[in-house]
């Protein structure tokens, strides 16, 4: 689980800012919100409010690049994709810094972890990974950008050393723009405790989900050919009230019919001999069918069902669906699940549901999204120290912070001074009136 996170000049963030997942001193519903491994406290769920570009996303975004930097093989000249601070030269010449304070749960125990990173879109600058196997912190590795040395970086390693063919092997898999933890793609070495942390990285954080993120062809897959599943996605939806008994989901193999040309060829250009087209016509293609079975009440003395495939169903029903794998999924498998503007497309009252779905049903699992949804903070459920609050500062960059600094809030009054503006975080627009008359003009002259 992740304690706190820290990220400097990444898009809109310059200075280094921290998202904590520490509970405060605040008593309510900690059954429900906080994970409790002795010498912390950690909070399941991190909400994020702001106005548009004030750095929300590119909070999540930061999480979901270090996830990827730590995860992913990439070639020698492939950038790392990001973009520094662009308003201060200082910042846009310089290099993005991350840190993850986390903890793996293993044979019970909570064992807390220290990965820190610095880069550039060009190379690794440093990479440092410590644990704590007592009070006391130990290296796993400390890699650092060298010049001299023939692999453009040096790797010291802790007490606990590996073979040094092994180190050697692992020193080759790893380029300049690559991180450590990533060669293991590549690799197998007897290297326990780096490892244990890369599957945690690939195992437990799950990729940000956008609001345009398709999540269908996922939810699909995730829930095809598993009963317990289906009938877990059955009870949300029902439990939505989409009026919807189950949903249906089938794959059938169906062949290419005569209109295989008229297919491949819709432009015109596709020359296709009819040898080739005969062939086409014998392969078969994957046509996966969704298809959800309202239950419709018509009158009191009669009811009916009727079929609908996914596709003609409204958008909250489309993204309660997406949403219900990944949801499940995390709780499963006690991931971090990451969404960006968690509201789309859904009423405030589902948003809810989603919400109370997963503190209900958590273990070790973790949610952390944004949401414009000004009556969340309005809600008794939520506590002070699960909201955070995205600033945008005279000189574009974004300023992180907790409602928890605010001290002697009570709920009732919180959406209210929110909406006077005494927590920040909060669009400027109160000048409506627009200067449209020049286009007027403009438009009576063109038809004069």
């Amino acid at each position: 689980m992740i304690l706190n996170y820290k990220v400097r000049n990444f898009l809109s963030i310059k200075d280094e800012q921290t998202l904590s997942f520490e509970a405060t001193s605040e008593n309510k519903y900690n059954e429900y919100y906080i994970v409790d491994t002795g010498k912390y406290k950690i909070l399941k769920m991190g909400a994020l409010y702001g106005a548009n570009a004030s750095g929300k996303t590119n909070i999540l975004k930061a999480l979901d690049l270090l996830r990827t930097i730590a995860t992913r093989s990439r070639e020698i000249d492939s950038p790392i994709q990001y973009s520094p601070f662009k308003f201060d030269p200082e910042f846009e010449n310089g290099n993005c810094n991350m840190e993850l304070h986390f903890v793996i749960e293993e044979d019970n125990k909570y064992i807390e972890h220290f990965y820190e990173i610095e880069f550039n879109q060009r190379e690794i600058i440093k990479e440092t990974l410590t644990y704590y196997p007592s009070t006391q912190p130990a290296l796993i590795y400390e890699r650092k950008k060298d010049d001299n040395k023939e692999r453009n970086f040096s790797l010291k390693l802790g007490k606990r050393k590996m073979a040094p063919g092994e180190q050697n092997v692992l020193e080759s898999a790893t380029l300049p723009n690559t991180s450590i933890l990533s060669s293991f793609n590549k690799i197998n070495p007897v290297f326990p405790l780096a490892r244990r942390v890369r599957d945690w990285f690939v195992s437990h954080l799950l990729p940000v989900i956008l609001p345009e993120s398709n999540l269908t062809k996922y939810s699909f897959d995730y829930f095809n050919k598993s009963t317990a599943k289906k009938q877990v996605l059955n009870q949300i939806l029902n439990n939505s009230d989409f009026n919807i008994n189950q949903i249906i989901i089938s794959e059938k193999e169906e062949e290419f019919t005569g209109t295989i040309k008229s297919i491949l060829d819709r432009d015109g250009k596709l020359e296709l001999t009819e040898e080739v087209i005969t062939e086409l016509g014998r392969m078969q293609t994957m046509k996966r069918q969704f298809i959800s079975i309202d239950h419709n009440v018509i009158d009191s003395n009669h009811e009916s069902d009727c079929e609908l495939p996914l596709e003609v169903e409204s958008n909250g029903t489309k993204r309660s669906f997406g949403l219900s794998a990944p949801i499940i999924n995390s709780l499963v498998t006690d991931k971090c699940l990451v969404i960006d503007e968690i509201e789309s497309s859904l009423h405030f009252e589902l948003m809810k549901y989603f919400i109370l779905v997963f503190l209900a049903n958590s273990n070790n699992s973790q949610m952390i999204f944004s949401t414009h949804n000004l009556l969340l903070l309005d809600w008794e459920v939520i506590r002070n120290d699960v909201i955070w609050f995205t600033e945008k500062r005279k000189d574009a960059s974004t300023e992180l912070y907790s409602l928890a600094e605010f001290k002697g809030l009570n709920r009732s009054s919180i959406f209210r001074k929110y909406m006077s503006g005494q927590f920040g975080a909060k669009p400027n627009i109160y000048d409506y009136k627009l200067d449209i008359n020049s286009i007027r003009e403009e438009e009576n002259g063109k038809e004069n």
